[in-house]
């Protein structure tokens, strides 16, 4: 969900950036706000596969450990 909000975030300062006479700062919003949502959404993606390996690796473990 908040990938999704600094998404549509950084859309709208892009929109408030073309239409308006100052659109600089509104730039400079939507860049940071692009960092972020790329930031964090690798993050995530990152942790998920951490996730997913340790989760692979203990499931052999349990199994060796009912068969003895």
């Amino acid at each position: 969900m908040l990938v999704g909000i600094l998404f549509w975030g950084a859309v709208l300062c892009t929109a408030i950036g073309l239409n308006s006479p100052d659109g600089n700062l509104f730039f400079f919003c939507a860049a940071h706000l692009t960092m972020l949502t790329i930031g964090l959404s690798l993050f995530r993606r990152e942790k998920r596969v951490r996730s997913r390996s340790t989760a692979k690796k203990a499931a052999p473990a349990a199994r060796k450990a009912k068969a003895v």
